[in-house]
């Protein structure tokens, strides 16, 4: 395990070569909104910040926490950050006839064009090893992409509060993108706090691998049920924010080795999803090698030739 983290972080900070070249576009700062509760003095930190300063409009600043409504304020900095900005997308998303919208923070929005690829095809394209952090079909697999009865999750999902009617879900393979940027961001405010204000402790580096890995399924769907994407400058525009955010992924990665953010246990899925012999593990690395080159497969995921 040790020799794996080692030849990761060198590959990825010496032989790091950018397959991205998204277009962000200018988000501004929000100037009136819903919720202007402050964030506390001991969760600020420069990426927060600019979450904070960008948040949606409509924000209401809450959550639940076992099925009670909370202040996002009395949760951990990561979760702020990674709850706000799945505000800031839906609000985005508003704004452009719904195209599905990613906020990165200081850059900007990536914008991009609708699919038909739907999430649930993104389970296919996943071998059992790699559904959920043990690579048992359980945690955040079971949560996001398919239930264990095979269905789609509620995640993404919206009820009308007084009757429990489903009124309208995100079921397109870009709602699972959604969740990537969130635990991407969300992980980066965890590691500034953790570095401003002590060991925070929370499991904040697997997220954003193990999106890393379903988003490439996403991928995959759109190319084998959505041709006319596929075909067309749509998924050139995909493929460019999708490097984007896999190399911010390896980077917090990278940064966080030393944490207490659990940098282990993505380690682990990680080496996981590079080793396995599985049919659909090495379709997703012919994939990745196809679309992106050997030099970026290499240099960013630490991926060896087949």
């Amino acid at each position: 395990m040790k020799a794996f983290i080692v030849f990761l972080i060198s590959a990825f900070l010496s032989a790091h070569v950018s397959a991205a070249n998204p277009n962000f576009f200018p988000v501004s700062p929000t100037t009136e909104a819903n919720w202007n509760e402050p964030v506390p003095a001991n969760k600020e930190t420069p990426t927060l910040r600019e979450i904070y300063n960008h948040r949606s409009p409509w924000e209401d600043g809450i959550v639940y926490v076992d099925g009670k409504k909370v202040s996002k304020m009395v949760t951990p900095a990561g979760t702020i950050a990674h709850e706000l900005i799945h505000g800031i997308n839906a609000y985005l998303r508003s704004q452009r006839k719904n195209k599905p919208a990613f906020y990165v923070p200081s850059h900007g929005a990536l914008f991009l064009e609708m699919t038909r690829a739907k999430r649930l095809q993104i389970a296919q394209y996943i071998p059992i090893e790699l559904r959920g952090m043990e690579g048992n079909g359980a945690g955040r697999f079971h949560d996001y992409i398919q239930t264990q009865a095979g269905g789609e999750p509620d995640a993404g999902t919206y009820f009308d509060p007084s009757t429990g009617k489903k009124l309208w879900g995100e079921t397109d393979v870009f709602y699972i993108w959604d969740e990537w940027n969130a635990y991407i961001y969300g992980g980066r405010t965890d590691l500034e706090a953790e570095q401003l204000y002590g060991e925070e402790g929370w499991d904040s580096m697997t997220g954003p691998v193990e999106f890393l890995i379903y988003s490439t399924g996403g991928l995959m769907a759109i190319k084998n049920s959505d041709r006319d994407f596929y075909e067309g400058p749509a998924f050139l525009q995909a493929k460019a924010a999708f490097a984007y955010l896999a190399e911010e992924t390896m980077s917090l990665l990278a940064d966080g080795q030393e944490s207490s953010l659990k940098p282990e246990r993505a380690n682990a899925y990680f080496e996981r999803f590079r080793l396995s012999n599985s049919t659909e593990a090495r379709q997703i690395r012919s994939f990745i090698r196809e679309e992106f080159g050997d030099e970026w497969a290499s240099g960013v995921l630490g991926m060896q030739a087949n």
